[in-house]
């Protein structure tokens, strides 16, 4: 095919057009690219602390809770106790009177030359003696519990050793109410029926599965009994004459 000059000059100008108008396209187009500004570098990213610093808010404040709680639990504790050994005391003083009285009844009622025996006490008065005596041996049973530290090695496993053997040998009429041990003492509360009771009563002592002193006192006419042990190797404490 031929083309003429005219042909040729016009396609060339459309072609040379045409390639012009592709690089001021691309021209632009990087231009525009490099034009755009750079976006600011990100800064570095901050550990996020606040939710720590709330949970270690909340554990302190759950430990000062805590921490109220058992001092409030240990104040209760000590004015019982305090009230406890005020109440002891009392009936120490009351018994302490009681057979001071007694004493002084007994020597009142003496007679003839100094060597002479005394006087026999009336029943009523020997009743007495023995109640407060009884009263007297109790408080200090009691007394003496509360002011010993625990044992825990022990006490677990005594008081385990005793509602074991007093479940296993069960009394007619006889219930357990509560047991506890601390260092050298335990403690044993029951129930008796009145049917049983001086059958119980007698067949108490033979349940201990130690070899220790012991004592008992029934309130006949409730059915409460209460018992306590001394550990083994050790003695029940005693008044003083």
């Amino acid at each position: 095919m031929r083309w003429s000059a005219r042909k040729f000059v016009l396609m060339g100008f459309v072609v040379g057009l045409a390639a012009s108008g592709g690089v001021i396209l691309w021209t632009d187009e990087q231009s525009h690219i490099v034009a755009r500004p750079a976006p600011p570098a990100a800064a570095p990213a901050t550990p996020e602390t606040s939710q720590e610093l709330t949970t270690i808010v909340a554990d302190v404040a759950r430990w000062q809770s805590e921490m109220k709680s058992e001092l409030t639990t240990l104040r209760a504790q000590l004015a019982s106790v305090d009230h406890d050994q005020s109440a002891t005391d009392q009936q120490l003083d009351q018994i302490a009177d009681k057979i001071r009285r007694v004493g002084l009844e007994k020597t009142a009622s003496t007679v003839g030359e100094k060597d002479a025996e005394a006087a026999p006490l009336t029943p009523e008065q020997e009743q007495e003696r023995a109640a407060a005596r009884n009263q007297a041996e109790l408080t200090l049973m009691e007394g003496t519990l509360r002011a010993e530290t625990s044992d825990l090695a022990w006490a677990n496993t005594a008081q385990l050793a005793l509602q074991t053997t007093f479940q296993q040998e069960a009394l007619p009429g006889v219930q357990i109410v509560n047991t506890e041990c601390r260092k050298t003492l335990c403690r044993m509360e029951f129930s008796l029926d009145d049917s049983t009771m001086q059958e119980s009563y007698s067949n108490l002592p033979d349940l201990i599965p130690w070899s220790a002193p012991g004592f008992l006192k029934i309130d006949t006419e409730t059915g409460a009994a209460v018992m306590y042990l001394a550990r083994e190797e050790h003695s029940l404490p005693q008044l003083q004459e």
